[in-house]
Formats: C-alpha cells, sequence, structure tokens
C-alpha cells in the first residue's frame, strides 16, 4: 500500500486485501479538509467586507455613496480612495428575496480581491451566501 502525497489517503494495490476501515479514514480526511477550506472561504469572504468598513474610516480615505436607479437606495455604489486612486469599491443592490454585496479591494502591493455575497432574510434571520 502507498499513500497521497499531498492528504496521506492510503491507495492499495490492486493485489491488497480490501480494508474497509482504510476506506472509512481516506473519507474522514478529506471530511476534514473540506471543512478546513469551508473556514478559510468563509474567513475570506468576512475579512473583505471588514477590511472595505475599516478602510472606510482611516485618515486620507476618501468615502463616497452614489445611489443608482434614478436615485432611489435600491441601489448603491460605494468607492474609497487615497491619493486620487481608487482602493475599495462595494455595490449592493436590493431584491425582493434580500440583497446582493460585491466587494472589490485594490490594495497597494496586494492582488485584487472580490467577492460576492447574497443575503436573504428567512423570518426573522438573515443568512448570508459567498459566491
Amino acid at each position: 500500500m502507498r499513500t497521497s502525497d499531498r492528504l496521506g489517503l492510503k491507495l492499495p494495490f490492486s493485489d491488497d486485501f480490501y480494508n474497509i476501515q482504510d476506506f472509512n479514514d481516506n473519507f474522514e480526511t478529506l471530511e476534514k479538509d473540506i471543512e478546513e477550506v469551508e473556514g478559510r472561504v468563509k474567513q475570506s469572504a468576512t475579512e473583505a467586507i471588514t477590511t472595505f468598513d475599516w478602510l472606510a474610516g482611516q485618515p486620507g480615505v476618501t468615502y463616497e455613496v452614489v445611489p443608482q436607479d434614478n436615485g432611489s437606495y435600491d441601489k448603491w455604489l460605494e468607492t474609497l480612495t487615497k491619493d486620487n486612486s481608487q482602493i475599495a469599491r462595494r455595490a449592493s443592490t436590493e431584491s425582493r428575496d434580500g440583497w446582493t454585496v460585491e466587494v472589490e479591494l485594490t490594495l497597494p502591493g496586494k492582488a485584487k480581491v472580490s467577492q460576492m455575497t447574497t443575503w436573504t432574510e428567512t423570518g426573522d434571520v438573515w443568512k448570508g451566501v459567498t459566491a
């Protein structure tokens, strides 16, 4: 039997005896890694929104919000600029089912970060799903 390079999954050879515990161990390893990746994705989404809000309050950063759709607040665009350069943008759109919020961060020396979160209300609870 050998193991995979990345996750250490048990990979029996074709002439090895089949062991159900090896199969179960492999699936437990996969579930653990998937859960870890999901956690990092959720953390990244939260960080983009939090970073936008934090940047908006920093010295030298200009915050501007422009209503879209003939002046209503059903859709708006928020921008952050510093030294005449846009460093962040957040577009929010209200729909019948909830809100869609798209955040784009362009920070000096960093790769551009984008995220879109759709918020829906069920009863009194809001749930955000990040794509």
